[in-house]
């Protein structure tokens, strides 16, 4: 159990923090809950998940939005002096990770986590765009394709491909085209990673979605997560299938915040608009991240190695009457897009 302060602090803020202060919290305990504590007896009067917190920022809540609002008040949590056992059937009763330990005050005491459970195979398979020419690299990818550029001592896909393996997904598909060799030279059958990866070699370009085209439909039984090659994420990957099922969506898109600040006074003549200059305004869009969750059945809506990118095949999907949803990410996702990006990172 969690006990000592400066742990605790990671668990827990102030009833009037602001969405970005809880997002802090959760970032550093990584354990998907923020207690929250009433700012004039440190009480625990409820908490906030992470998935509360991807909801608000969905309804186009601000980062500065105060959270007291929001709080959920009613919680599961145990009083002090009951064994580690009687804490697990707790946990395991509920279907939680987290278990906040009160005094008869509710004061928080500490933090019981239930042990991860050995990891298993979710069948899920995953799908990686990395047949791209990378050519916004410059020379950096003339000899070698961009995902097999080194970050952390490792190729930038290798880094994401561990990811998914200690998450449990052992069925890994390759998109390969542009110097594929490196990639499939490298990498094989995936054995040396306890994996079975496969590859989707492009004959053509192909585009960001076209390479689904290749899979043989028969081999999935599951819903399927597609990244492209060049990203590094802390997205908990198991989160995100939940959230897909949840929501019963046949696509999901995860997206993040990204605010543009424009540098001239825009003029509005609206009539239903007060004022008519909005000097240097600050605009947020949902940006999308190049992670998605499908179902097996959007395959169908592919033409056979033929050409389209990935914000065609959505839009296509949606004029056809598919259920897309959203999942907010406030986990760092890198996107190694230049060669300023990939120095920054590496």
């Amino acid at each position: 159990m969690i006990k000592s302060k400066k742990d605790i602090k990671k668990f827990t803020s102030s009833e009037n923090s602001t969405i970005a202060e809880v997002l802090k919290i959760l970032d550093q305990n990584r354990s998907g809950i923020c207690l929250i504590l009433s700012k004039t007896n440190k009480k625990v009067i409820g908490i906030l998940t992470d998935g509360d917190v991807r909801r608000l920022l969905l309804k186009g809540k601000s980062l500065s939005t105060c959270i007291n609002s929001y709080i959920n008040k009613k919680f599961i949590f145990s009083y002090i002096g009951k064994t580690k056992i009687e804490y697990n059937i707790i946990l395991e009763k509920n279907d939680i990770s987290q278990l906040p330990v009160l005094d008869k005050q509710k004061k928080l005491i500490g933090i019981f986590l239930r042990k991860p459970p050995k990891i298993k195979d979710l069948g899920n398979p995953i799908i990686i765009i990395a047949g791209g020419l990378g050519t916004r690299m410059g020379k950096l990818t003339k000899k070698i394709p961009k995902p097999m550029l080194n970050v952390k001592g490792k190729p930038l896909i290798e880094n994401e491909i561990l990811r998914f393996r200690n998450f449990g997904f052992k069925k890994i598909y390759i998109s390969v085209n542009y110097l594929s060799e490196k990639i499939m030279n490298y990498f094989k059958n995936g054995e040396e990673w306890k994996l079975n990866i496969s590859y989707i070699k492009e004959t053509k370009k192909l585009g960001t979605a076209g390479p689904l085209s290749l899979i043989n439909k028969n081999d999935f039984k599951k819903d399927f997560i597609v990244t492209n090659g060049d990203l590094i994420s802390n997205i908990d990957y198991k989160e995100l299938l939940k959230f897909h099922k949840r929501r019963k969506n046949d696509v999901t898109l995860c997206v993040r915040n990204h605010i543009q600040k424009i540098d001239y006074g825009i003029i509005n003549m609206n009539k239903k608009y007060l004022n008519i200059i909005d000097e240097k305004p600050k605009i947020n869009y949902l940006i999308n991240s190049g992670i998605y969750v499908f179902k097996k059945k959007i395959l169908n809506s592919l033409v056979y190695n033929k050409k389209i990118d990935m914000n065609n095949f959505i839009n296509l999907l949606s004029n056809k009457g598919y259920k897309i949803g959203c999942y907010f990410l406030f986990e760092q996702v890198l996107d190694i897009g230049n060669r300023t990006q990939y120095k920054h990172i590496k």
